[in-house]
């Protein structure tokens, strides 16, 4: 959540409506917390730096069989195609994207793409929670 207010300024700079869903109680995941942070930073850094100002997005973190499910949606253009999940691919490196999916996948979660809601990109990482 806190991590989610810092982007939050620069959101409000740029015009745009951010609608976040965070569960009410801290979720512990199997990844320190250090690199959850960084995945964070690294998926909202990705809206604010590939969609235009005034794009609206939306953060939700939430608890599901027994893992954190973290989505960041925008109503951006989207992803062109899966290769985004390829570094060196697209509009940018694929730095964030990749980050996200390293930090999932090294405690056993997932990261998906695809299209969101609000008709831009849809992230949703999946990290079991800790035991």
């Amino acid at each position: 959540a806190s991590r989610v207010a810092f982007w939050g300024a620069l959101a409000e700079e740029q015009g745009r409506a951010v609608t976040v869903d965070v569960a009410p109680a801290p979720i512990e995941v199997a990844v320190p917390e250090a690199d959850a942070v960084a995945m964070v930073d690294a998926l909202i850094g990705n809206v604010l730096s590939h969609t235009e100002d005034g794009v609206a997005f939306a953060v939700a973190l939430l608890a599901a069989d027994g893992a954190a499910v973290l989505r960041v949606e925008d109503g951006g253009t989207g992803f062109s195609d899966r290769s985004v999940l390829e570094r060196g691919r697209g509009h940018g490196t694929g730095l964030g994207l990749d980050i996200a999916k390293r930090t999932a996948e090294s405690a056993g979660g997932s990261l998906e793409i695809g299209r969101s809601a609000l008709g831009g990109a849809s992230v949703v990482v999946t990290i079991p929670r800790r035991s």
